[in-house]
């Protein structure tokens, strides 16, 4: 089944991973068209931090991989604004469905996740497919979870975040996020049904690959300039990371703690240590923080 406009959309009665799918498939040399995508609502075994396998519950969570490309040359600047942009296309589908008292308690947190009022409701991971063309472009998959239950009420756990983690540098910030992940992280998390959204799945895949369609075609259409695109200025009326005292863990590096300050043209959060220092961070888990005393905020 396809959706009726826009990019498309194959639905799946049942799937181990779409992100898993989308590779086989390109691994085949299947022909993927920019923004195919495929998704379900029964997923069996999504893999999420360290490689974890979750059973989920049908039609508790809605999968989705959209495929993408771009060039060489803009896939410098761009790749690591697509689970950014895949975050901010979520907010803005969930934001126009549950309506403008609502959308305020919407945020999202670096690098992957989408939040309402603190509690994760969906997570994006990407990662690159390879090199087509001769080397000129480069394909990847941004895969999506969304928690259509509140995952408390199920007595199955579900994944926060549905698609696997990835080999792949330009996704490294979200992949080791997962790895990092709290131990606690299904007591913080929530669903869409928290904002008193009830739809579809199928037009709420349809609207939300729309939205991703629209970022990266404005982002490629800009060079990979996200400024000039207006992605950056989104995101940072959306981040409710930017400005708050962080705790980084980095797999091969000392805990990163001090205020997150920006994001970088390419992607990076960037933190100020507590010596005044800058440190632009492309990989690690981020914990928000309470000024005051340091715990978890």
């Amino acid at each position: 089944m396809t959706a009726a406009r826009g990019p498309k959309i194959e639905w799946l009665d049942t799937v181990d991973s779409t992100n898993d799918a989308v590779r086989r498939r390109f691994a085949d040399e299947e022909q993927f068209a920019q923004f195919q995508t495929l998704a379900t609502t029964n997923q069996t075994a999504g893999r999420g931090r360290l490689d974890r396998e979750w059973i989920e519950t049908p039609d508790a969570s809605l999968a989705i991989s959209t495929y993408l490309e771009f060039s060489a040359d803009a896939a410098r600047t761009s790749i690591g604004w697509v689970t950014l942009a895949a975050g901010l296309a979520l907010r803005a589908t969930l934001a126009e469905l549950a309506g403008p008292h609502q959308a305020s308690r919407l945020q999202l947190k670096w690098p992957n996740d989408v939040l309402i009022e603190g509690r994760k409701t969906a997570g994006i991971l990407g990662e690159i497919l390879g090199v087509i063309a001769g080397g000129e472009r480069f394909a990847c998959v941004v895969g999506t979870g969304i928690n259509l239950r509140d995952p408390q009420a199920l007595t199955t756990p579900i994944p926060i975040v549905a698609p696997p983690a990835a080999a792949g540098a330009a996704f490294a910030a979200a992949q080791v996020s997962e790895a990092f992940a709290n131990a606690d992280a299904l007591a913080n998390a929530t669903s869409i049904a928290d904002l008193g959204v009830h739809v579809q799945h199928e037009d709420l895949a349809a609207r939300y690959v729309g939205e991703l369609a629209s970022r990266i075609d404005g982002l490629i259409g800009h060079d990979g300039d996200a400024e000039a695109s207006g992605l950056a200025a989104e995101l940072r009326d959306n981040l409710t990371t930017l400005g708050r005292r962080v705790r980084v863990s980095r797999l091969e590096d000392t805990d990163l703690v001090g205020i997150a300050s920006g994001v970088a043209s390419t992607g990076e959060l960037l933190v100020t240590d507590d010596a005044g220092t800058e440190h632009a961070v492309r990989v690690g888990d981020v914990q928000h923080l309470r000024l005051d005393d340091g715990s978890l905020a």
